[in-house]
């Protein structure tokens, strides 16, 4: 891949994110929101390690593999933002979502400024990134699995996707 392709590339990746949402809508009201969450936060944590691991492959399989992850990174954000709003006690949902929307900024800021001080160039660097990566993907997904109001499907460890019931 020529260096003028890297933007386009990066294009793409972000973009597909806009598909990742519209779909995970659907699928969340077809299968259930905590199925699709789990199910959106494994592709994405996969995704994005898989990338991380790539490093120095072909440039078409690394940015393969990150459209995938752009499209999963961002399916399981409204679906968050949904049970905040759903689940917020009455008259504090606003406040919630705003927490909950510099909460994410914050984590962001301090990702890009950590990860900005490891040399590009340097392989072992990457892997550091991955750690950290695997270790936030392991902490959010025992949190979904354990959470009280996770469905009996996500508790018992069946991840086959249901189709939500109908009310």
């Amino acid at each position: 891949m020529d260096s003028d392709d890297a933007p386009l590339a990066a294009f793409t990746v972000v973009a597909a994110g806009g598909i990742g949402c519209v779909v995970a809508g659907g699928l969340a009201d077809q299968y259930g929101r905590t199925t699709l969450t789990v199910a959106a936060m494994a592709l994405s944590g996969s995704s994005a390690i898989v990338t991380g691991l790539l490093f120095g492959a072909a440039p078409a399989l690394v940015v393969g593999v990150a459209v995938i992850w752009g499209v999963t990174v961002v399916a399981d954000s409204a679906q968050f933002s949904t049970a905040i709003s759903e689940l917020a006690p009455p008259g504090t949902a606003g406040s919630a979502l705003a927490l909950q929307t510099a909460t994410g900024f914050l984590l962001t800021a301090a990702t890009i400024y950590l990860v900005s001080l490891l040399d590009p160039t340097d392989a072992a660097a990457h892997r550091i990134g991955l750690d950290e990566e695997a270790v936030e993907l392991a902490g959010a997904f025992g949190g979904l699995v354990r959470a009280p109001c996770a469905p009996r499907l996500v508790r018992s460890g069946s991840w086959w996707p249901q189709r939500a019931k109908s009310s």
